[in-house]
């Protein structure tokens, strides 16, 4: 386990290049980080004196992010006649714009994880084996003046930790990137119910936000006029999702609906925790823990919190799953059975991490039936693509009244008309390649498949009520707008519009107030997991074409001649439920 700490009240001006690390004054602010981090962490340390820094060894992070610039550090001491090394790794923001992303990271490090970290050490027995998965705190410091702003944590590559090829597919990698998962998402949950439950852990960590969109008449009104405007121009600017797109045009009307039901799901709600924002692959580590070729074992540490809130585990679950999904070499089933086995594999760490804190999932309202639970976080995938590709874009267009005008001469017989600058569209220029990346993971980590069954329920709905999809939603002119552009343009598989980098780099500024999205990672998305999109795809067309297909001609022996030839059956045997079929 992790020494305790206390929360860090050092603040230091950050050296900024390598010779300022190496110079005299480096040696200096490495000194008194070394005291400070003693003093604080070892009961009785009074050694500060004795301290006496003989080399700095400084080199740039070979890979830089996109918010600060990271340094490797070899620090070389004494402490009277003991020779020390320490390993570091070094985080300084880049500029005051960066400071807001950076904010998080450094109250992360210098505040939050301190916190959990106390609460671990005061409620756990020495041999429990639950912990937070994050490298060793050696100093942080934020003022926001990008003077006095600086993360130090150890080097986790000098201790046998490595990044995975992002290739790989290994199952052993998984489940120690789950099991990393699970302890944070654990930990916090124990946390937030001995402190007394969501308010009281908002509050003591005010830089951790709820990720809400608001919810009114107004932006529900504004949502159903522009989203079909919305679908159609992403149809027109990225082809390579315009089949997923045509789908949705369909039955536009009932998304906001689908969207807001899904959010007053209170045992999905309950699923809200701290969580990391941006659980891509290439933000664990990975370090061997056993030899035996017949059992591998890893342990995991998770890196780079600047996109960290309170949101649903889901947000994590979706983004690290995508990571392993998309280099899968098989297709359908296959992808279906991972997502599955992977959020059970989950659920059981985290029901271990809670019992040992003396807690039941039931204590949360959450399911014990891994099973159930895995559901429940997939209904959650559903949600956070529809809040982040489709409600949340509609709702910050940049020139609502630009883009009618567009779609206006679109639906009157000009399919030809070319489509406003992105820029006039949405807040930058390439906020569509954000928006196309969340349409890649929905249709790779099954979304529509879900999102076809809830449709389903509200066309089922809708027709036994007084709201008419046929004179609302689903017309024969929405059909012929998007057939225009989806004829010409629309490719087989989503591989040809690949953003290149300076629109990578636009993607991960856009997405920072919902998850950051690394540049190699928006071009890398594109190019692979082609037969797992056209997979996809495929599972998707045919779902919703039974709907649309049920939705017109729906009755009783409909359902059971399909069911009973074997059309569709496994989506003919949700439907048969509704019948008492099975």
């Amino acid at each position: 386990m992790l020494p305790a700490f206390t929360n860090m009240s050092l603040i230091l001006k950050s050296p900024k290049t390598v010779k300022e690390f190496e110079k005299r004054e480096g040696q200096e602010w490495a000194r008194k980080i070394i005291v400070d981090y003693y003093t604080r962490t070892e009961d009785g340390w009074l050694l500060g004196s004795l301290v006496k820094i003989l080399s700095v060894i400084a080199k740039a992070n070979p890979t830089q992010g996109g918010l600060s610039n990271s340094y490797c550090l070899e620090v070389f001491y004494k402490c009277g006649e003991n020779m020390s090394q320490e390993h570091w790794f070094v985080k300084i923001p880049k500029s005051l714009q960066t400071v807001a992303m950076d904010e998080r990271e450094l109250v992360m490090y210098n505040t939050i994880f301190p916190r959990l970290q106390v609460y671990l050490s005061e409620t756990l027995y020495e041999d429990v084996k639950v912990d937070l998965p994050i490298p060793i705190i050696y100093f942080s410091s934020f003022v926001g003046d990008n003077v006095h702003d600086c993360l130090v944590t150890e080097n986790l590559c000098a201790n046998r930790y490595f990044q995975v090829d992002l290739e790989t597919t290994k199952i052993a990698y998984m489940r120690a990137a789950m099991k990393a998962l699970a302890n944070v998402h654990g930990i916090t949950f124990s946390f937030m119910k001995s402190i007394g439950g969501k308010y009281a852990l908002l509050e003591q960590f005010p830089t951790i936000k709820e990720q809400l969109l608001p919810r009114h008449g107004k932006l529900r009104r504004d949502v159903q006029k522009y989203i079909l405007p919305f679908l159609v121009y992403m149809a027109k600017i990225k082809p390579d999702i315009s089949q997923q797109v045509q789908v949705l045009s369909k039955f536009h009307k009932f998304l906001y609906k689908v969207y807001s039901d899904i959010q007053d799901n209170e045992e999905l709600m309950a699923l809200k925790t701290l969580v990391h924002g941006d659980a891509k692959l290439d933000n664990f580590l990975f370090k061997k823990e056993s030899f035996d070729d017949q059992d591998e074992k890893y342990s995991a540490m998770i890196i780079d919190w600047q996109g960290c809130g309170f949101d649903l585990v889901s947000n994590d679950l979706m983004w690290c799953l995508y990571g392993f999904i998309k280099n899968l070499p098989e297709t359908g089933e296959m992808i279906h059975g991972f997502v599955e086995y992977s959020l059970v594999e989950y659920w059981d760490s985290l029901k271990y991490v809670l019992k040992a804190f003396g807690d039941n999932v039931t204590d949360f309202k959450l399911p014990e039936s891994s099973e159930w639970a895995a559901e429940i976080i997939k209904e959650g995938f559903t949600l956070e693509f529809m809040k982040n590709a489709i409600i949340r874009p509609v709702l910050s267009l940049k020139n609502k009244d630009l883009l009618l005008e567009w779609f206006n001469k679109v639906s009157s017989g000009s399919p030809d008309e070319p489509p406003p600058p992105e820029g006039e569209i949405f807040k930058s220029e390439t906020y569509s390649n954000f928006i196309y990346l969340f349409f890649k993971i929905g249709t790779e980590v099954n979304v529509f498949s879900h999102l076809g069954k809830v449709l389903f329920t509200q066309m089922k709905e809708a027709m036994f009520s007084d709201f008419d999809p046929d004179k609302d939603s689903d017309s024969e002119d929405d059909d012929n707008i998007l057939k225009g552009i989806v004829d010409k343009d629309a490719p087989k598989t989503m591989t040809s519009s690949a953003p290149n980098e300076a629109e990578n780099k636009a993607a991960t500024e856009n997405a920072t107030s919902e998850t950051v999205v690394n540049e190699e990672e928006s071009q890398e998305n594109v190019v692979n997991g082609s037969e797992n999109q056209t997979e996809g795809i495929k599972s998707f067309q045919e779902d919703f074409l039974t709907i649309k297909f049920t939705y017109v001609n729906l009755n009783l022996g409909l359902y059971e001649k399909l069911y009973k030839t074997g059309i569709n059956r496994p989506f003919c045997k949700i439907k048969a439920n509704y019948y008492e079929l099975d």
